[in-house]
């Protein structure tokens, strides 16, 4: 095999793998060779998962013990973070939050590395928390890192998965290397799959509620957090279990009267009220359906929710990889004495040189 280009990737907060299991995807069809050569994780069950599907990547741990001085040189680092700061079910508070104080062991991971590609994934309120102030000290940091970025919000409905989920992805690109014009993926798809195209005909019946359960959905005041939708595209993946249910009637269809003195008892004996199967919740997300199988059903939902939508994770690595591809070389002898100078240089000198 000719010209195959080797990646080597550091994987942070890797969770169960999703960036590993979209590299290996992409692998034969670009012809790269990509290496995920450490990952870190502290989660039991996810670390568990991610054992069982990689057992040979070694777990560096809690991010914050890493030292980078012990790491061999990779070209590409990826990362998600903890989301809580910036979900809209949480109060963000941005600096404040000690989760986010990881956002700054990224950074320093980032620049004792030096890799030439970064891949940033999270919640779409990153960016506009703090009326974009924090956003803006977010990109600032990455710029002064010596990183050009570009980003964008993407939702999986558009990736032909039947789920409202938006998040934000950053790309940063070292400045030494080429001119960068890499694009984000546009998320313009028409989706014509549906929930109820994916969820099963058949499932356990621990799964599946009475009819009190039915009445106290419809007499939720929020009636947006059931899954069910306007489109036929549920709400984003979520732990809580007011959004992992579903009221279908005996065809399939969703049932749409969310006041409850207009259901009356014989239409309500033609319905069913259940939750989302944890492989329901892996098909949501595109993982296969024995993906999370290792570990208990309420830790499943909890690592697929909040996991990244492969579809759309797979668009934005194949794209980048791609770009990398066209550029064919990933260095330059200029590019290298740019890098030796950036190391051995104080940030006001590569300030000014830029």
């Amino acid at each position: 095999m000719l010209n195959i280009i080797t990646l080597k990737v550091l994987s942070l907060f890797s969770w169960i793998w999703a960036f590993e299991f979209v590299f290996n995807l992409l692998k034969e069809l670009l012809n790269i060779d990509i290496e995920v050569t450490w990952y870190s994780e502290i989660d039991k069950s996810a670390i568990k998962t991610y054992e069982k599907n990689f057992p040979w990547v070694p777990n560096l741990w809690d991010i914050r013990k890493i030292d980078t001085s012990k790491l061999e040189d990779f070209e590409i680092l990826v990362w998600w973070s903890p989301c809580q700061d910036f979900s809209v079910s949480w109060k963000r508070k941005w600096l404040k939050w000690e989760r986010w104080s990881l956002f700054f062991e990224f950074l320093r991971i980032l620049k004792d590395k030096k890799p030439k590609f970064f891949i940033f994934e999270n919640v779409k309120w990153l960016v506009s928390q703090n009326k974009w102030k924090d956003f803006e000290t977010i990109l600032n940091d990455l710029e002064n890192a010596w990183y050009q970025v570009k980003y964008k919000v993407l939702n999986s409905k558009n990736f032909w998965l039947p789920q409202n989920r938006e998040r934000v992805f950053i790309i940063g690109q070292r400045k030494d290397l080429w001119e960068f014009n890499y694009e984000l993926p546009i998320n313009n798809w028409s989706n014509n799959v549906l929930l109820k195209d994916i969820i099963d005909n058949e499932f356990d019946e621990k799964y599946t509620k009475h009819i009190e359960i039915i009445k106290k959905l419809y007499l939720w005041k929020r009636d947006d957090q059931r899954c069910e939708h306007e489109d036929n595209i549920c709400h984003c993946l979520m732990n809580s279990w007011t959004w992992k249910w579903i009221v279908l009637n005996k065809d399939k269809e969703f049932v749409r009267k969310y006041n409850w003195r207009k259901l009356n008892l014989e239409e309500l004996n033609n319905v069913k009220a259940r939750q989302l199967t944890p492989e329901e919740y892996e098909r949501i997300q595109w993982f296969p359906t024995w993906f999370t199988s290792w570990v208990s059903d309420s830790r499943r939902y909890s690592l697929i929710g909040n996991s990244i939508a492969i579809n759309v994770l797979y668009e934005v690595c194949n794209s980048l990889f791609i770009y990398i591809k066209d550029n064919k070389k990933l260095e330059t002898k200029n590019n290298e004495t740019n890098l030796e100078r950036y190391k051995k240089s104080e940030n006001k000198f590569i300030t000014s040189i830029l």
